[in-house]
């Protein structure tokens, strides 16, 4: 079977990008008969991709498809950039029994997302179905939203609505959620329940040995001054994007070495072993995020913080090895097993690895609890120290110096500077006297609950790690997906 799989970038380092290259490593292991078309903007990792089966993978470079290519299109021009991504996917689609659209459901490139409907009316040669993986929703992306809502009625296809581009809904589609409820939403929003299934991502195994390169990688973080010798790392394995919260991350950051040094007046069967230092994995390369990512490099630079933003050079998705099996990069298993724990505040996640792989290897994780972590509990994982808010004068800290929203508002991926600077002005001057003593009052019970777990992690960790393996296995889980790929039923709802 030949499969096309479509994306606005192949090869990159983002969260979704590294779901495609583990489902695909999956894929052709499974069936070795397998042919996968990539056809999108060519990222840096393209090579490391190509290289998992270089006789049955290949590739399209189409720049139009980069975000930055809508982002850049004078509005008198966006029409043609549909019907030039139209033909090129046409042509290059050709042939392909399946197609999987990945993301499209979060409508970053409305021009892209026409283009794949108008695919689906008329698919080209050979094609028998669409596939369309959904990690993000577009109900979470409100500009997206109106972006995709504008082009659709300056095509004249008003009557067709933004809904039905976003999501086709037609006997050759397929929907693949990866957590319940956005299999929900969609149903809710009239898509046909049979043609909608989740089908969860499935962990790294890798992340059981990343022990074996851990010294060595804290070793040249130190190095390279990034943290300090006898520092306990709280890694957070992400991009620097504002729906990661990293404010928040701080301020766990901040309160952790404040409790560390005895402050603070809790139990001492509750104080942790510090000092502490956040490392975040990835700086965005988004120019649209590079002022929440420079407000967050100036607080820590300017006020001496412990914490490391960005480990560029370092860090890729798996270790890399050059000439002589000497490392080039190191893996996020790697950067794992060298922290103490790991640290999750976003605020938003289609499926939340953050939440998730932690565990795998061998690491407790904190932080601030999702509605996708309630599948995780399901399969039998034991997350009740997360938090659902942290006080501050009984507001969310989350939301401290933001304007009123609406109550059902959705979670945006933007921010507001005037609230991020409060935020981080609160961080700032928090310390041993009476704000703290204010903060742990407010937040007694989740602060509490959340020491325990970072404390005495073993029985949590080793639980956790049993049940995660177990769950979110590629073996369970590959065949679920290639079943889909194929048109065949769920293997689970046989069972």
């Amino acid at each position: 079977m030949r499969i096309g799989w479509a994306h606005y970038s192949i090869g990159s380092q983002g969260g979704v990008e590294t779901m495609i290259h583990r489902s695909v490593r999956g894929l052709v292991e499974a069936d070795t008969g397998l042919r996968i078309h990539f056809v999108g903007r060519a990222g840096p990792l393209l090579p490391d991709w190509l290289a998992m089966a270089p006789d049955r993978l290949s590739f399209a470079d189409v720049p139009e498809m980069g975000l930055n290519a809508w982002s850049e299109t004078p509005a008198a021009g966006r029409l043609a950039l549909v019907e030039k991504l139209t033909q090129r996917l046409r042509k290059e689609l050709a042939g392909c029994e399946t197609v999987v659209v990945e993301n499209a459901s979060v409508g970053a490139h409305p021009a892209f997302n026409l283009a794949i409907a108008r695919l689906v009316e008329t698919p080209p040669a050979g094609v028998a179905r669409f596939v369309f993986r959904v990690h993000d929703l577009v109900f979470q992306r409100m500009a997206n939203y109106e972006a995709v809502k504008a082009l659709v009625a300056e095509a004249g296809l008003a009557a067709t609505g933004a809904r039905r581009v976003l999501f086709p809904d037609c006997p050759n589609t397929l929907h693949i959620t990866v957590n319940r409820a956005d299999a929900f939403t969609l149903f809710c929003a009239g898509l046909d329940r049979t043609r909608i299934r989740c089908v969860p991502n499935a962990v790294d195994e890798s992340l059981a040995h990343g022990e074996r390169l851990a010294g060595e990688l804290r070793a040249k973080m130190e190095a390279r001054g990034w943290v300090r010798p006898g520092e306990k790392l709280l890694i957070y394995a992400v991009r620097a994007v504002p729906r990661k919260n990293l404010s928040e991350a701080l301020l766990l950051t901040r309160l952790l070495n404040l409790l560390a040094s005895g402050q603070g007046g809790l139990p001492h069967a509750l104080q942790p072993d510090g000092p502490f230092r956040l490392v975040v994995a990835i700086s965005p390369d988004e120019p649209k995020f590079g002022r929440y990512s420079d407000m967050l490099r100036e607080f820590v630079d300017r006020n001496g913080f412990e914490a490391k933003l960005g480990l560029e050079g370092l860090i890729t998705p798996q270790t890399k090895t050059g000439p002589g099996s000497k490392i080039e990069t190191y893996g996020v298993a790697e950067l794992y097993a060298a922290g103490a724990a790991a640290v999750t505040t976003s605020v938003l996640e289609g499926f939340g690895f953050g939440f998730l792989e932690p565990w795998c290897a061998g690491r407790v994780v904190i932080g601030r609890r999702l509605p996708v972590v309630d599948d995780f509990v399901r399969e039998g994982l034991r997350m009740e120290h997360f938090y659902r808010r942290l006080a501050v004068d009984n507001r969310d800290f989350r939301i401290l110096g933001e304007p009123p929203s609406p109550l059902f508002a959705p979670v945006s991926n933007e921010f507001n500077e005037a609230g991020m600077a409060e935020r981080l002005e609160f961080i700032r001057t928090l310390d041993g006297g009476s704000r703290l003593g204010h903060f742990l009052t407010e937040n007694r019970w989740p602060v509490e609950r959340m020491l325990e777990a970072l404390v005495r992690p073993h029985r949590l960790v080793t639980s956790n790690r049993e049940r995660a393996f177990e769950a979110y296995s590629p073996k369970r889980l590959t065949p679920r997906l290639l079943a889909a790929l194929r048109g065949q039923s769920d293997p689970a709802s046989d069972a």
